[in-house]
């Protein structure tokens, strides 16, 4: 009796009947109940490409700018050539500084990136309507 039990519940593990053994799918979803699920799936993994990717460099970016900007300050109080002080003042600035000089960074490369990429094309329709020379 107990090896029935177990035979019939590895059976039903596996998806299939314990006394026939036709493949039998046993799931209480039906097919659109899983393509739905499928595509909030596929919405939630686009979403967290698009808006996570950038915002985990956010930081980053932010950060090797600061210290970039430091680095090339005449004016900054110490040595600029001292590695471990242009650090730490990047590392003391508030979280929120650093990331808001990420998102400008981000905004002025997609802008200058949308500028160039107009006057490449400004420049390929003028180059197209220029006359042949023979």
């Amino acid at each position: 009796m107990q090896k029935a039990w177990l035979w019939m519940y590895h059976g039903m593990r596996k998806g299939t009947r314990a006394n026939t053994g036709r493949r039998e799918t046993f799931h209480s979803l039906s097919n659109e109940g899983l393509r739905s699920i499928a595509k909030t799936r596929d919405l939630v993994e686009a979403a967290l490409f698009y808006f996570g990717v950038p915002a985990a460099t956010l930081y980053p970016l932010g950060f090797v700018g600061l210290y970039l900007q430091l680095w090339s300050d005449q004016f900054f109080p110490y040595d600029y050539r001292d590695v471990y002080v242009l650090w730490d003042a990047v590392a003391y600035t508030p979280k929120t500084v650093v990331v808001g000089t990420g998102i400008a960074l981000l905004w002025l490369s997609l802008i200058a990136t949308s500028l160039i990429a107009g006057v490449a094309w400004l420049t390929l329709i003028i180059y197209r309507e220029l006359p042949v020379a023979d």
